[in-house]
């Protein structure tokens, strides 16, 4: 450090401490109250306020992280650790205290705070990354909305660290700030996201970072014969679009290319299957998928991965109109299949069908699409992971790992022969909806269909967004996918970094 961390002006600094307290280990022991160790909370995650003495800022913070006071978090958890798992454990106790220290500095008015010294039980990146997510919250249809009050963190650290950390934090303020934008579309109400007010959103922010930017229309969709998508759009009184982004690197041409496709329907009523549940409302965050896509293009864009990245967000409103497509119809995909609708609320793998087949232009090394496609997936895996499902080994172990290292989990879920065996109809070659037993695994195998390249597809239902302010962040759009999908480009990278496309 260039100067003593009690040195550093702020209106506060935060210190973390472990438990059992040792009087002796805690950080500016001889700058607290002789009977400060007394005073703490001993409980995991718990925060201290405290009078500073010989300390710049006037107050100190005191936050008990749970664990020995001189080692990682992990130690002394009973039971073998993995690699994985400490890892994990450490993003979650750093965002914990991040979201805890937002939380507590606004409570307070505090305007700069001061971490000192970084813990190595800490993760810098992940520890602002939690401020910035803690602090946002989409207030652009409120007059009033009073933002976090704290605006400045310094993280006091050793000299031969710094560019490392400063690196690290310049990364995860960009990557926050694509999330922001992923939670911003996700909460758009349709009367105003509608696909043309998103595509010159989207435009605006392309054309700041560098991105390029292509939207078929209506009719040049229904030109191409992509007659599931184009039925599903038919109903809302505002055209659909479908709207893709590339980030073209020095030299794209000679590199691999990655495609992301986010499913973008701007409010789902279901259809002429209506939807009965008094969270109707909700289903405007059944974009999320899109969302997360865009928000994930504009940061791969500024971060300058070295991969030629497309991101592809077809963009519609499922409702109920005379010319909206129905029950019992048969249409005929880009490909040439036909589906018999068996249900008008099973809209998303219509949606993405004919899009995972029109991809193809691009001759893609991998394709991930990412949806709040089929409530299965939670019901199967609640909270922490999203479903993910794959014909490929390297695809499921860079997503797996991309969600390991971001905290946006993944668990590998079968597409078994009896899932596809569900699929064909008497009318058609597929159905659209099948059987609520392994209901994402049936939605996964129609999927597969359209597919003749290395793909995976992330069933992301229930993690778009949140109707209740949770520890990390307020309610509204979660921005889930939006950094598994930036790791997964920066890992790609890094894995592909010698290769040349086949095609």
């Amino acid at each position: 450090m260039a100067r003593p961390a009690e040195k550093v002006k702020g209106d506060v600094i935060l210190a973390t401490y472990g438990l059992p307290v040792r009087k002796d280990r805690l950080p500016f022991k001889d700058l607290l109250r002789p009977d400060a160790s007394r005073l703490l909370v001993k409980e995991v995650d718990a925060m201290t306020w405290l009078e500073g003495h010989g300390t710049v800022a006037p107050r100190v913070i005191m936050a008990c992280l749970g664990t020995s006071a001189d080692g990682d978090p992990q130690d002394g958890w009973c039971g073998d650790i993995t690699v994985s798992e400490r890892v994990q454990r450490r993003l979650a106790t750093s965002r914990r205290l991040g979201a805890a220290a937002e939380h507590a500095s606004h409570a307070q008015g505090v305007r700069h705070l001061v971490l000192a010294p970084l813990p190595e039980a800490i993760d810098p990146a992940a520890f602002v990354d939690a401020i910035l997510a803690r602090s946002h919250a989409n207030t652009e249809f409120q007059r009033d909305a009073e933002p976090s009050t704290l605006q400045r963190v310094t993280l006091c650290v050793d000299r031969s660290e710094l560019a490392r950390v400063r690196a690290e934090v310049k990364a995860a303020v960009i990557v926050a700030e694509a999330s922001f934008v992923a939670r911003s579309i996700a909460d758009l109400p349709a009367n105003i996201g509608y696909p043309g007010e998103i595509v010159r959103r989207v435009r605006e922010l392309a054309s700041e970072v560098g991105l390029h930017v292509d939207v078929q229309s209506p009719a040049q969709i229904k030109k191409l014969g992509m007659g599931l998508l184009a039925a599903v759009m038919r109903g809302a009184e505002r055209p659909g679009a479908l709207l893709t982004l590339e980030h073209r690197p020095t030299g794209y041409a000679e590199l691999p290319t990655l495609v992301l496709l986010g499913k973008g329907v701007v409010h789902d009523t279901g259809g002429y299957n209506l939807k009965t549940t008094h969270l109707m409302h909700a289903f405007t965050d059944d974009k999320a998928g899109a969302a997360a896509v865009i928000g994930a293009m504009q940061a791969i864009a500024r971060l300058g991965v070295p991969l030629h990245v497309v991101g592809v967000a077809p963009l519609v409103e499922n409702v109920v109109d005379a010319t909206a497509y129905k029950p019992g119809d048969v249409l005929s995909a880009m490909d040439g299949s036909t589906v018999f609708v068996e249900s008008t609320d099973a809209e998303g793998r219509l949606v993405l069908a004919d899009c995972l087949t029109w991809i193809s232009r691009f001759s893609p090394k991998l394709v991930v699409d990412i949806a709040t496609l089929t409530a299965a997936s939670w019901t199967a895996l609640g909270p922490a992971f999203a479903a993910l499902f794959t014909n490929d080994t390297e695809a499921r172990d860079l997503l797996v790992a991309a969600g390991m290292a971001t905290g946006d989990l993944v668990w590998p879920m079968p597409i078994h022969p009896c899932h596809a065996a569900e699929l064909p109809h008497r009318l058609a070659e597929l159905r659209n909806a099948g059987p609520a037993e392994g209901g994402a695994s049936v939605a996964a195998a129609f999927l597969r269909h359209f597919v003749d390249y290395p793909w995976a597809h992330v069933d992301m239902a229930g993690h778009g967004s949140s109707q209740v302010d949770g520890e990390l962040q307020a309610a509204g759009g979660s921005g889930y996918g939006t950094r598994l999908l930036i790791a997964l480009a920066q890992q790609a990278a890094q894995r592909w970094a010698n290769e040349r496309p086949t095609s």
